[in-house]
């Protein structure tokens, strides 16, 4: 399978923000290990693809085109004040799809499956007790939502600006 990058063009097709090379190169500078092969470069990128496309109804603006394949580029967008091209592939978008990617290779992006509820569980002495409706399994990826954050909507704050 080949990447079809976007370029802020509304490529048609497209598939991921990034190329292998570009990935392969971030990963060096941080000294992650990643994909040994082009195809499995491209597998972790999908992956990482498939989790940004998750992220559909928290970005800002609307997409460029109804037909275009994925999220971005958009419209309406404003980032730090200032309002984004419609042309522009935001750099954070391409750095989360490179740190997802690099994530994809050691842990699930998007769990699924039945989780148990836990009313209580002890070992040893040491005992939990839960709330009425037990537990649950939850991943983060802490890194990435930094990386997201600009692009997000928010939701249930207010932002408060001096005159």
């Amino acid at each position: 399978m080949a990447l079809i990058i976007e370029t802020g063009a509304a490529v048609a097709n497209a598939n991921s923000y990034v190329s292998v090379a570009e990935y392969a190169a971030y990963a060096a500078a941080r000294g992650y290990t990643v994909g040994a092969t082009d195809p499995l470069k491209e597998i972790e990128l999908t992956k990482a693809m498939d989790y940004l496309e998750g992220c559909r109804e928290r970005f800002k603006g609307s997409k460029l085109t109804q037909a275009q394949s994925l999220q971005w580029p958009r419209v309406g967008v404003v980032v730090d004040g200032f309002s984004l091209s419609s042309s522009v592939i935001p750099v954070e978008l391409k750095r989360a799809q490179m740190e997802l990617a690099h994530l994809s290779a050691s842990l699930d992006l998007m769990p699924s499956g039945e989780f148990q509820d836990v009313a209580s569980a002890q070992l040893d002495t040491l005992g939990v007790s839960y709330h009425q409706g037990g537990s649950y399994k939850s991943v983060q990826h802490k890194s990435v939502d930094a990386l997201l954050y600009p692009l997000f909507k928010l939701t249930g704050a207010l932002k408060a600006i001096r005159a």
